[in-house]
């Protein structure tokens, strides 16, 4: 199982902001949030919640075991997760 150091964990911060580690069974990898351009990419493809999850998850793949990209079985489980990669920050509006 891919396993980072702490400190390449600092460096792909540093380079990617925000990461996440998707691990199912023995495989892991890290991922990186998606920008704007890669989620509206993916919203053409939000007919096809499969074509959506390989979307985030290929465009914000940084490092790890690529069997979780490559292997239906361990990437219909990474593909479940994807939308957590997705933060929203709460917005709020006042009327002035």
């Amino acid at each position: 199982m891919y396993k980072p150091t702490k400190e390449r964990i600092a460096e792909l911060k540093a380079e990617h902001g925000e990461i996440f580690m998707i691990s199912v069974e023995d495989k892991a990898a890290i991922f990186k949030a998606p920008n704007r351009k890669t989620l509206s990419y993916a919203n053409n493809a939000k007919q096809d919640i499969v074509k959506f999850n390989e979307t985030i998850l290929n465009a914000c793949y940084v490092e790890g075991d690529r069997e979780l990209l490559d292997n239906d079985k361990y990437f219909l489980a990474a593909g479940a997760k994807a939308i957590e990669l997705i933060e929203i920050k709460e917005a709020e509006i006042v009327k002035l």
